[in-house]
């Protein structure tokens, strides 16, 4: 017998209607409004010059060799996580080439763009396991959050990061009301991989998840046994409690014959 799950299983998206439709394309526009504005209003400083200078390695092979050793070898960010310089290098070499005076927009659009999918990612992880209005409370303190709109103008890897931190808590929590299947590891194992692509810090965030996972295997573990054994006793309790009252109704039937017989005719 399976070892038992959490009676509050998630959502699964089930009741997703055009209220959140609505709420959610709420969200994201009103999002990209207020980050779209600072982006291209400041000049590119000394660690975007760093990043994009790594991001502009030629080839994607080449842009992760320079992230591993650093610009020169041996300098700067030498060993840093190499995601969110091949996401740029990709938009680099793929968009079209804009004027000079849009430049700073340009190179900041990924950032902003995964600063903007934060928060509609944050809704769906509130949404599918928890309610709409928690949904809606989270995902609005972080379209209003001033430091989460400031990072959409840096040509840094932090609003990659932040984003890969809520796609990773989304993964990690399906993982918890459904760790007895292998597809749900193999999704959350491939989020983790993505997600410690995009920044050290992920490591301490995976860890903890690992730790919970454990004892929540362990637990699974020592109640299945004796979840086994309760279903056992109480699957065997009515029938020895039949068969004490057949017993007791086949007693006393042969009371009732003997008594008849005994007794002296009228």
């Amino acid at each position: 017998m399976a070892a038992q799950q959490p009676e509050n299983q998630p959502t699964d998206g089930r009741g997703f209607d055009i209220a959140d439709t609505v709420a959610l394309l709420a969200l994201v526009g009103g999002a990209f409004l207020i980050r779209v504005g600072p982006i291209d209003r400041t000049s590119i400083w000394w660690d975007e010059l760093v990043h994009l200078q790594t991001a502009s390695k030629g080839g994607l092979l080449s842009v992760f060799q320079a992230v591993k050793l650093g610009i020169p070898p041996g300098f700067g960010n030498a060993g840093a996580v190499p995601l969110d310089y091949m996401l740029l290098n990709g938009w680099l070499r793929l968009a079209p080439t804009p004027p000079v005076d849009a430049m700073e927009g340009f190179l900041r659009a990924p950032a902003l763009a995964w600063s903007v999918l934060t928060v509609a990612a944050t809704y769906l992880y509130g949404r599918r396991f928890f309610d709409r209005g928690l949904a809606l409370d989270a995902a609005t303190i972080l379209a209003l959050s001033v430091s989460h709109s400031l990072y959409a103008a840096e040509i840094r890897n932090y609003s990659l990061f932040a984003l890969m931190t809520v796609v990773n808590l989304y993964a990690f929590s399906a993982l918890v009301y459904r760790r007895r299947s292998l597809a749900t590891w193999g999704t959350y194992t491939f989020v983790a991989l993505i997600y410690f692509a995009t920044g050290f810090m992920s490591l301490l965030v995976t860890l903890g998840q690992y730790v919970v996972l454990a004892v929540l295997l362990l637990v699974d573990a020592w109640r299945g046994p004796s979840a086994r054994r309760r279903s056992d006793v109480g699957a065997r309790a009515p029938g020895r409690r039949r068969d004490r009252g057949a017993a007791r109704g086949g007693s006393d039937l042969g009371r009732r014959r003997r008594a008849d017989v005994s007794a002296p005719p009228r």
